[in-house]
């Protein structure tokens, strides 16, 4: 893990990069790794299929939501 990745919080965009950064998390789920806190969120290319269902979209808006509020701050 990059040291300047410690003590941040971390959106990681598709399962590749995911896997470039070792993790196996689940998507829209945090997982602390060396410091920092990551997350997996699906790439939103027109190839991937996870967006076309209404409840995978509201799930990741709340997720993304939840990313802005304030009691994110580390």
């Amino acid at each position: 893990m990059l040291p300047e990745l410690r003590g941040r919080w971390v959106l990681l965009i598709g399962q590749g990069v995911a896997r470039a950064f070792g993790v196996q998390a689940g998507l829209l789920e945090w997982v602390e790794r060396e410091g920092a806190w990551l997350a997996v969120v699906p790439h939103p290319s027109g190839v991937n299929r996870w967006w076309n269902e209404l409840r995978n979209v509201e799930r990741a808006a709340a997720f993304l939501r939840g990313c802005l509020a304030p009691e994110m701050e580390s």
